[in-house]
């Protein structure tokens, strides 16, 4: 009888020695998920921050610009009210080859997101990229703020890709549009693609930092999963492609 109570006790100790171990392991788990959505709340709120800031310069660089061009047009209309036209030809060729004009598109009624999508072609343009976009929306049931994220990394991505090519044509197509109840956001990009792969339906990189550099398509992934959609790569010979479905 002291036998068997001795086993009986041994195998509650045991069993409440798995409990607890498991509670513990269970604890760890949450508190690790916890942990990174925490880190990737203060990266959203990081990146958010920058733009809006940059958003404030453009907004005031676009005032300077229109206060200059109203000095410029001042200056002009006094040449030619004195009848120095040849003064007022020279003047205006000087002046072409120093103003720049803002080109703003417009593809939705949400300031934001048109700010983000004119940012990111301006930047690829830029740096001597050809950007093709056919891009329509209409009112979705998609936070402002999620979209915008969305579309900055995959942009960043596709002019990082671009820029990383020394000999060849740099260009970028996207392509968002909505079909039935679901927002569907396409790229490709040119690509020397030396340095990406794909295992088990993630991207993976053999840049150095490889946790910096994931970091962007990681947020964009937690956001498609937040909407029950879909997210795949697509690797050619000089081209990677990118598809994302949103439901909304």
């Amino acid at each position: 009888m002291k036998i068997e109570d001795n086993i009986l006790d041994n195998w509650i100790s045991f069993l409440i020695t798995l409990i607890l171990i498991s509670v513990i392991l269970g604890l760890r788990s949450k508190y690790q998920g916890l942990l990174m959505r925490e880190n990737s709340m203060k990266l959203e709120n990081q990146l958010l921050q920058k733009n809006f800031s940059n958003l404030d310069e453009s907004i005031l660089e676009i005032s300077k610009k229109v206060h200059n061009t109203n000095a410029i047009l001042t200056i002009i209309q006094q040449y030619l009210e004195d009848y120095k036209v040849e003064e007022a030809i020279e003047y205006i060729k000087k002046q072409r080859n120093e103003l720049t004009y803002s080109k703003l598109k417009i593809w939705t009624e949400n300031k934001l997101i048109n700010y983000i999508l004119n940012d990111k072609i301006s930047q690829a343009q830029s740096r001597g990229i050809i950007v093709e976009e056919d891009i329509a929306l209409s009112n979705i049931n998609i936070r402002d703020e999620d979209l915008y994220i969305i579309i900055e990394n995959i942009m960043d991505n596709a002019i990082e890709a671009c820029n990383r090519i020394e000999k060849g044509e740099k260009w970028i197509h996207i392509w968002i549009g909505t079909i039935n109840n679901m927002l569907i956001i396409k790229t490709a990009n040119s690509s020397d693609n030396e340095t990406i792969s794909i295992k088990n339906g993630k991207l993976i990189t053999s840049k150095e930092n490889k946790y910096i550099h994931g970091l962007g398509l990681k947020i964009v992934r937690e956001k498609v999963e937040f909407y029950n959609g879909h997210m795949d790569f697509d690797i050619l010979p000089n081209e990677f492609r990118m598809n994302i479905g949103l439901f909304f």
